[in-house]
């Protein structure tokens, strides 16, 4: 086309195709179709597709009476698609739980399905990769179900994504002659697991995710019961010690859902005595984590163990939260 030297780069990105031009002698009159019958005067900027499909956009020139193609670009739209999702399997009967859902091309008013079934779920859109879906009600019926996310494309035309397995996993049973004795959790940390008397800590404790909490359950330190305040999922949940706190010395902290006869196995959480911390007594990782949850008491643990039973390792990471 006499008169006209370009250079045309296409760029697709999810919905949108952008033409780049370079080397344009002006006055040059532009002119686009998107493959769906659609066209414009001007150069495609962030056009969005109105659902998923392939398309050929074309890009023309226009020199006096003349329209030449000069760019061509094929574009994949797709729909949401699931990458993964955690946790990907859960205990008979727990629930309510946290779902994460990652991938991408999740539209704004995504809901997350289970067995094509959304009762009982609320989804959070974070963005257009992930997502978060509260299932309210218990996972009661063990085996296979398919995780999809439904949506509707700005032509209103609904959106389903490829289907993710998740697992209610049912737990054998034990005990003499079949009995019912259902196998407690089996719990890995808790933390912080030394704290002052008198103290009001969060508290988080880790479950192996394969044999973890189910909900609803009731968490106990020394037959005390506690609620859980945070998360609520196989893997782990938190708690708040509530005032005045616990006394001085060892106790120990269990789990157990409310259909089972087994408590977990036992984490112990030791308590100082108010205003005292003798990093003597604690491994490098225990006194570092004292300090993380009281910074107030950095000073008095660093002087403490530099005068006593220093540690090069301890003093090098208390150097470092001191800044010096």
């Amino acid at each position: 086309m006499t008169g006209i030297q370009v250079a045309v780069a296409a760029k697709v990105d999810n919905r949108t195709v952008t033409f780049t031009v370079t080397g344009a002698t002006p006055p040059i009159e532009w002119g686009w179709g998107d493959g769906t019958g659609e066209t414009g005067p001007d150069l495609v900027q962030g056009h969005d597709y109105a659902r998923p499909g392939l398309y050929t956009a074309i890009l023309s020139a226009k020199e006096g009476r003349r329209s030449v193609p000069v760019g061509v670009a094929g574009v994949g739209v797709s729909g949401p698609h699931i990458s993964r999702i955690d946790p990907s399997a859960v205990a008979l009967n727990s629930g309510p739980f946290t779902l994460a859902v990652y991938g991408r091309n999740f539209p704004a008013d995504a809901l997350v399905v289970m067995g094509g079934v959304a009762i009982g779920i609320d989804t959070t859109v974070v963005d257009d990769s992930t997502l978060f879906a509260q299932v309210d009600a218990a996972a009661d019926i063990p085996g296979s179900l398919w995780v999809q996310v439904w949506g509707t494309a700005p032509d209103g035309q609904v959106l389903v994504s490829n289907g993710v397995p998740f697992t209610v996993q049912p737990w054998p049973l034990a005990g003499a002659g079949g009995g019912a004795l259902s196998p407690g959790a089996e719990l890995l940390t808790v933390a912080p697991d030394t704290f002052a008397a008198g103290t009001t800590p969060t508290i988080e404790v880790r479950a192996n995710a394969d044999n973890g909490f189910r909900f609803p359950g009731e968490l106990q330190i020394d037959g005390q019961t506690f609620t859980a305040s945070g998360i609520q999922a196989p893997q782990s949940l938190m708690f708040d010690i509530p005032a005045p706190g616990l006394t001085e010395g060892t106790h120990q902290l269990r789990f157990r859902a409310a259909d089972w006869q087994a408590w977990s196995n036992a984490l112990t959480l030791t308590v100082t005595a108010a205003g005292v911390f003798d990093p003597g007594e604690h491994t490098v990782a225990e006194v570092v984590a004292y300090v993380e949850d009281f910074p107030d008491q950095l000073d008095t643990v660093y002087d403490a163990e530099n005068a006593g039973k220093a540690r090069v390792t301890l003093l090098d990471q208390l150097d470092a939260m001191r800044g010096t």
